[in-house]
This record gives C-alpha cells, sequence and structure tokens, in this order.
C-alpha cells in the first residue's frame, strides 16, 4: 500500500510539474533584423575569420611542406605527407575545400548584410573592403590548391 502512494504521488508530481513547450522569443536574429548599426556589423564581419582556425593548423604545413627539402614526415596514417591525395582519399585537402567555402560563405553573408544596412557610406566602404579581401583571402587559398574553382557570390 505505501509504494502503491508513492508511485501515485510521484506520478501526480510529474504531472503538475511539467512545463509547456511552447515558447515565445522576444528576439531572434536573423538577416532581416541584423547589420543596423556598426557593431553589428562588425560582429558579422568577424565571423569571416573563424574559418583560419580550422586550416592553419599543423595538418597544413603537413600537406603543403611535408614533402620539402626542409620537412619530410613520414608516417604511415598521414597521407598528406605522402602527396597520396587524391579524390578517393582527400586527407586534409577535404578540410581545406569545406572551410575554405564555409568561409566564402561567411563572406557573402557579411558582404550582403553590410550592404543592405543603414550605416553611411563612409561607414560601409572600410566593412565591405575587409569582408571582400577576406573573400578574395580564401578565393586564393581554395585556388592555390585546387586549380579552377567554383566561384560564387
Amino acid at each position: 500500500m505505501k509504494s502503491m502512494k508513492i508511485v501515485l504521488l510521484t506520478v501526480a508530481a510529474a504531472l503538475a510539474g511539467a512545463c509547456s513547450l511552447q515558447e515565445s522569443p522576444e528576439f531572434f536574429v536573423n538577416r532581416s533584423n541584423f547589420y543596423r548599426n556598426k557593431s553589428e556589423c562588425i560582429a558579422g564581419l568577424n565571423s569571416c575569420y573563424i574559418p583560419l582556425k580550422t586550416i592553419y593548423n599543423f595538418n597544413f604545413g603537413v600537406m603543403t611542406e611535408g614533402v620539402t627539402d626542409l620537412l619530410f614526415h613520414n608516417s604511415p596514417t598521414v597521407y598528406d605527407s605522402r602527396l597520396e591525395i587524391s579524390p578517393a582519399l582527400p586527407g586534409y585537402g577535404a578540410t581545406v575545400w569545406t572551410q575554405g567555402y564555409k568561409a566564402v560563405m561567411y563572406c557573402n553573408a557579411a558582404i550582403n548584410g553590410i550592404e543592405n544596412s543603414p550605416l553611411e557610406e563612409n561607414e560601409k566602404l572600410p566593412l565591405l573592403g575587409e569582408g571582400k579581401i577576406m573573400r578574395a583571402f580564401y578565393y586564393y587559398l581554395l585556388t592555390s590548391f585546387f586549380g579552377d574553382v567554383p566561384f560564387y557570390t
């Protein structure tokens, strides 16, 4: 009988304590309500730098310098150092491709947001220049690795 009371109390507590999953957000950030002032434009532009950390690490050095006379990395688990990079075995090249185009996407979003922002023209120009230079840098990196790559804005 005592265990039955405990079970009933537990069920009653669970039902009484259940909360609603309905949400009513007061603010949600999207392209239409961001880039309203200079600090938001700078914050959006800062996203262009995020993929750099993923691209430039130890593996980047192994892939680019691992088979030169300056460095030789003969590891059976690091294929990039032995130039065994192919579509079937992309190695670190897949990371450069993915992160490079992710960065291009971030740059395009920042450029578009800054262009459509209500800032004065003299405030927009340096921010647009930085976004376009970062996009050009990522395309330079992609074309250096892969040759002719798709360009999109």
